[in-house]
């Protein structure tokens, strides 16, 4: 798959990526790091509608985010923004899901951190996630690079959980970030940024 293409299809379907990111045990920020950006809130949606992503405050410097597909299916994070060297970042963290669960089985879920970098908010939100496949390759290559675990995880496809190669970072805040921020132009390690307009009331 060519960048051109991946680009095109992060931006037609931003959630199925977010799937694909690279994920953490812990928060990529500190209470320092966070703030409040007013401009965020509201409804965002993708070039050809495909997705929302709905904004709107919570507490203490965070955001709901639910991510709506077209076909219906949705999603709901907590959301902080959080500055890092001047760059912007969002980390996304899954709520807890309204589906009839049992207990047992809610104390097997493991909720884990991603972070989107934020180009721009206004007038468009341009958003870039990490490559998880650069990523696996670069940790492969440089396993003292920062602190994780490599192991198999679980993709959910229809009714069937189908297993898949996943390694999770287990490094700090400050590890995190000083991870992001060094490969912020190295090639190959970010997606093309996707673009979503504010939609229209």
């Amino acid at each position: 798959m060519t960048m051109k293409t991946v680009s095109k299809f992060f931006a037609i379907a931003l959630l199925a990526v977010l799937g694909g990111c690279v994920f953490s045990l812990h928060a990529f920020y500190t209470a320092e790091d966070l703030l409040f950006a007013p401009e965020l809130v509201g409804a965002w949606v993708t070039e050809d509608f495909a997705e929302t992503w709905e904004f709107t405050p919570a507490t203490d410097k965070s955001y709901k985010l639910v991510i709506t597909e077209s076909g219906g299916k949705w999603g709901t994070f907590a959301v902080r923004i959080f500055r890092i060297e001047g760059h912007l970042f969002l980390d996304l963290l899954p709520a807890a899901s309204d589906m009839p669960q049992t207990e047992y089985y809610r104390d097997h879920l493991l909720p884990v951190h991603s972070a989107v970098r934020v180009l721009t908010i206004e007038p468009d939100l341009k958003l870039a996630i990490m490559d998880p496949s650069w990523f696996e390759k670069f940790i492969a290559e440089n396993p003292a690079a920062i602190r994780h675990e490599n192991g198999l995880g679980w993709q959910l496809r229809k009714n069937d959980a189908v297993p898949q190669k996943r390694s999770i970072l287990t490094a700090n805040a400050q590890e995190l970030q000083s991870f992001l921020i060094a490969h912020l132009d190295t090639r190959g390690a970010y997606f093309e940024p996707a673009t979503l307009r504010r939609r229209k009331t």
